[in-house]
């Protein structure tokens, strides 16, 4: 199916890193592995933000990517015209009432964010082509619109701070 929306020479790119890590069935493979925090990642794991790959050095030792809050969808997916443009990202700084800060700021979309290891060979970077294929598969999942706050967190929670309205 995803050849319907990608030339197949992607397609190649993507299935040779894919099969270049399929001796790691369960995944502990550090080149597809990404370390977040217990918020980050469920909301990770939703479809709430997505990185979209920028470049990989020569020496695969700096991994830039973007960041990117996937925008709140205000309606039922099934009464969404399809003619109609998705929201837009720019600039936003939280999502479905969450946030994530870096240091003193609140992390918006664009954000150019880099990754960094001395070693490539003992401690790889994600890898680019995957990286490129998540951050595809999340915008189309960002379509569908993620799980309401209180599924994925549990009604008690309060992480996650409703934003004051002025």
């Amino acid at each position: 199916m995803l050849n319907l929306f990608w030339p197949s020479e992607k397609l190649a790119t993507w299935r040779a890193a894919v099969d270049a890590n399929k001796s790691d069935i369960y995944g502990e493979n550090p080149s597809n592995m990404l370390c977040l925090n217990p918020l980050a990642n469920a909301m990770w794991n939703i479809g709430t933000f997505a990185f979209k790959p920028v470049s990989i050095s020569e020496d695969k030792k700096v991994l830039t990517m973007q960041f990117f809050w996937q925008a709140e969808r205000g309606q039922d997916m099934a009464d969404i015209d399809l003619l109609t443009a998705p929201p837009s990202t720019q600039d936003l700084d939280s999502a479905y009432s969450c946030w994530l800060a870096y240091g003193d700021e609140r992390m918006k979309s664009g954000r150019i964010v880099t990754m960094t290891t001395n070693d490539p060979v003992a401690f790889p970077l994600p890898s680019f082509e995957l990286f490129e294929m998540q951050w595809f598969c999340r915008r189309v999942l960002a379509m569908a619109g993620p799980a309401r706050e209180d599924e994925w967190l549990g009604e008690e929670s309060d992480v996650c701070e409703e934003e004051d309205e002025e």
